[in-house]
């Protein structure tokens, strides 16, 4: 592959950058990475990889932007919110006014373990961009089970976390954060909040190591654990390579992939949102998005905004709760964390 005369142009400042050149160029204009999750780690690193010339983006996530996302998504803007667009459809349309080279692949979906596999096989990297660690787990099976490079990155309040995870040359997340915390026991964005000056670095760091791997630069790959807290102006490289070798993790020494294996359900109620989601039975039919607007009660005790329906969901409200349906059956019901209510709702106003 040659680079063009546009091309040569385009990413001038960093073909002139040694870690990079014109090959390091030409090998990212030919790259896949996938980005699962898509709010604020992932539509940050999704950015930067489409303005470095990446050649092409699966980009994955199950939510929609609002308002609470504006301070530290720095990708959307108020008319995604008004037009209550998939976060990945929102990404998509941004980075293709600024790229319209790379290759956009919105997939509006929720991760879980029957799909996992299938979403990350084909690509070079995936970049974690998730907001929960059971999902973060889940990717860690698959990846290390398909030896799949991927790079963990976590940020809370003004603390953040990143590591590379090469399958079979690194430690993997199990060795390095020990199994999968119970629910609860890790504090949430909800619970400490987060600044969008710490997802902002954390995305810098794993684009930074994603641009190191895809141009060829493995011998620069950061080995360590990067933990750092901006309030408390602290940065710490932890080493972490004697975590691995003596057959103690159960996912990359013993080969044991308890969370892909176990089918997990995935979380119902959701970070950030003051709802749950709900999943379609199995088989059941996509649901019609027009009749299920045209039927929608009108709720004077539901939040503020209108009923609306898009190519990809329909919003309305009742029973004081807001509800936002996907065309593919799934449901997150905001105004209530009661899972049996929002189950009974669910049927309620959906599945009929």
């Amino acid at each position: 592959m040659s680079l063009s005369s546009d091309q040569l142009e385009r990413y001038s400042r960093q073909l002139r950058f040694d870690g990079l050149g014109v090959t390091g160029q030409e090998r990212l204009l030919a790259a896949r990475v996938a980005v699962l999750g898509c709010g604020a780690l992932g539509s940050v690193s999704a950015e930067i990889l489409a303005r470095a010339g990446l050649g092409r983006l699966r980009l994955i996530d199950r939510d929609f932007v609002d308002y609470s996302n504006l301070p530290r998504q720095s990708l959307f803007d108020e008319s995604d919110v008004a037009q209550v667009l998939p976060k990945v459809i929102a990404v998509s349309r941004k980075l293709a006014r600024i790229n319209s080279a790379c290759q956009i692949e919105p997939l509006i979906t929720q991760v879980s373990a029957a799909n996992i596999q299938s979403l990350i096989a084909d690509v070079d990297l995936v970049i974690d961009g998730t907001d929960n660690f059971a999902t973060r787990y889940l990717l860690n099976d698959a990846a290390v089970k398909h030896a799949q490079p991927w790079i963990f990155g976590s940020a809370l309040a003004a603390h953040g976390m990143m590591l590379v995870v090469r399958p079979g040359l690194s430690p993997c997340l199990r060795c390095v954060l020990g199994d999968l915390p119970p629910p609860g026991a890790v504090p949430s964005c909800d619970q400490q909040g987060v600044l969008a000056s710490t997802v902002h670095v954390v995305a810098a760091l794993q684009c930074a190591e994603a641009l190191k791997f895809l141009s060829g630069n493995i011998k620069c790959l950061e080995r360590r654990l990067v933990d750092f807290d901006l309030w408390a102006g602290t940065f710490n490289y932890r080493k972490i390579e004697k975590v691995r070798g003596r057959g103690h993790c159960r996912t990359c020494e013993q080969r044991r992939f308890d969370y892909l294996d176990a089918a997990l359900e995935p979380p119902e109620v959701l970070a950030g949102r003051d709802g749950v989601q709900i999943l379609p039975a199995p088989g059941a039919a996509p649901p019609d998005l027009a009749r299920l607007l045209a039927r929608a009660p009108a709720d004077p005790r539901a939040a503020p905004g209108p009923n609306l329906v898009n190519e990809f969901l329909v919003r309305f409200s009742a029973e004081g709760c807001r509800f936002t349906v996907f065309d593919d059956g799934r449901a997150i019901i905001q105004g209530l964390t009661h899972l049996p209510t929002a189950r009974r709702l669910y049927n309620d106003y959906v599945a009929i």
